[in-house]
C-alpha cells in the first residue's frame, strides 16, 4: 500500500506529545486569516505549532502556480526541521484555513534535544517520519496519474481521520481496484 516508506503521502504524523508539551509552554498563541503565508521562500528560524486550522507547504512558490508538497493538519510542527539543522529551503508554509498556531521561540526545540537525549532520539524519528510523507508525496506526484494521485490524497486523509476505506487501493496506478 505504499511506494517505499512507512509515512502516508502529504500528511504528517501528529508530533510527539512531549513536543505537544513543549510548544504549549513556552509558545504565544496567535491567530492567521487564510491566505497568510507565516513562514515563506527559505526564511529560516522560525518555529510554529498548527493548534486548529489548516496549512499547507509550498516548495518554489509562486504566487499564481503553487507547488503544493504537504497539508499540514493540527497538532503539527512546522519550522523544526529548519531550525534543526540551521538551513535555508525554499519552502513557503501558507495558512489555507484560518488558524491558531503556537509561534514558539526557536531555541526551544535544540534545548530541549540537548538536554534529554531520548526527547532528541524521538524528535529524530519524528523528523524522518514527516521526511518520508514528503518523499511518498514527490513519489506519488510523479508516478501516478492525476486521478491516482487525488484516490491516494483522499485515502491519506480518511486514514489520518481514523477512517479505514472499504475499497483496497495501492499506490501504484496499475494496482488500482476498478
Amino acid at each position: 500500500m505504499r511506494h517505499i516508506f512507512h509515512q502516508m503521502p502529504w500528511i504528517y504524523p501528529k508530533d510527539i506529545v512531549e513536543l505537544r508539551e513543549l510548544y504549549q509552554r513556552h509558545g504565544t498563541l496567535d491567530h492567521y486569516k487564510k491566505g497568510t503565508i507565516i513562514k515563506g521562500r527559505g526564511e529560516s528560524q522560525r518555529l510554529f505549532y498548527l493548534v486548529n486550522g489548516l496549512c499547507m507547504y509550498y516548495a518554489n512558490y509562486v504566487e499564481n502556480n503553487p507547488m503544493s508538497f504537504s497539508l499540514v493538519l493540527p497538532e503539527r510542527t512546522m519550522g523544526d526541521i529548519t531550525c534543526i539543522t540551521k538551513q535555508h529551503v525554499n519552502v513557503t508554509t501558507i495558512v489555507i484555513r484560518d488558524a491558531d498556531i503556537l509561534v514558539v521561540p526557536p531555541d526551544i526545540l535544540l534545548d530541549a534535544m540537548r538536554q534529554d537525549a531520548e526527547l532528541a532520539i524521538k524528535i529524530c524519528r519524528h523528523v524522518v517520519a514527516k521526511q518520508e510523507s514528503s518523499l511518498e508525496a514527490v513519489i506519488t506526484n510523479t508516478s501516478c496519474e492525476p486521478t491516482q494521485r487525488l484516490k491516494i490524497l483522499l485515502k491519506s486523509m480518511l486514514l489520518e481521520g481514523g477512517i479505514e476505506p472499504k475499497n483496497r487501493l495501492v499506490y501504484c496506478a496499475a494496482d488500482v481496484d476498478p
